[in-house]
């Protein structure tokens, strides 16, 4: 039952992450690491391009993570409402715990970069 209930939500999992990676692809006039087209073309990348740089793949990585985060915390209450057929709601609460504070974890750290780029 749980290899069943895995399954869909792995799969859920992965459609989630591989829509965020299209989004992320498909903004309009962006090339590699979010550098405008032309500047890369040109050779006009300046010292002022890395912040924006660093802000994009930080936010893409820790939305990675949220989303991981989201999964383990879907995953877990499903392995706590099953649990009281299988006796094993603890491993189900440790599940999304584990999830919460990656999730929070996540969150403080866009916080942060996003606090720092802003006041650069």
């Amino acid at each position: 039952m749980f290899k069943t209930i895995r399954k869909y939500i792995l799969a859920w999992g992965w459609a989630m992450l591989a829509m965020q990676a299209s989004i992320v692809s498909a903004a309009p006039g962006s090339n590699w690491l979010w550098i405008d087209n032309g500047k890369l073309r040109n050779g006009d990348v300046t010292i002022n391009d890395i912040p924006t740089v660093i802000l994009n793949v930080t936010n893409f990585v820790l939305s990675l993570v949220g989303t991981v985060a989201m999964i383990m915390i879907i995953y877990g209450a499903v392995r706590m409402g099953y649990g009281s057929v299988a006796d094993d709601k603890e491993a189900g609460k440790k599940i999304i715990s584990a999830g919460i504070v990656g999730f929070v974890i996540s969150v403080s750290g866009w916080l942060i970069i996003n606090f720092i780029i802003d006041n650069l």
